[in-house]
């Protein structure tokens, strides 16, 4: 059974903490992951096509924006195109932000 969820910022840290090889996905703009994003976010803004994009649907996946709109319906984009383990960051960058996350600036 598919597991498409929205966790807050601490489960985020904890999710990641526990499954290090989970791929965190940007979906705002590119401008916007430039000005800082969850360190090792790939950036694959709302405005693309994920099946554009060569995604394994069978690994894990935190999507996130600023607020949690964009990356809501990403989450359910990726449920409809068979993804099995997508987690959504309630509240987006600003709670990550707010738990004690880090951010990393730029492109990389």
């Amino acid at each position: 059974m598919p597991i498409l969820e929205t966790i807050t910022a601490e489960e985020a840290l904890l999710l990641i903490e526990e499954n290090p090889d989970i791929t965190i996905i940007d979906v705002r703009t590119t401008r916007e992951y430039e000005t800082g994003h969850i360190p090792g976010a790939v950036n694959i803004p709302a405005s693309t096509t994920f099946i554009d994009w060569d995604l394994d649907p069978d690994i894990p996946y935190l999507v996130y924006c600023a607020a949690g709109g964009r990356s809501s319906s990403a989450l359910r984009i990726m449920g409809e195109y068979g993804f099995t383990r997508v987690y959504n960051l309630r509240g987006g960058i600003a709670a990550w932000e707010r738990a004690g996350g880090t951010v990393t600036l730029g492109s990389g």
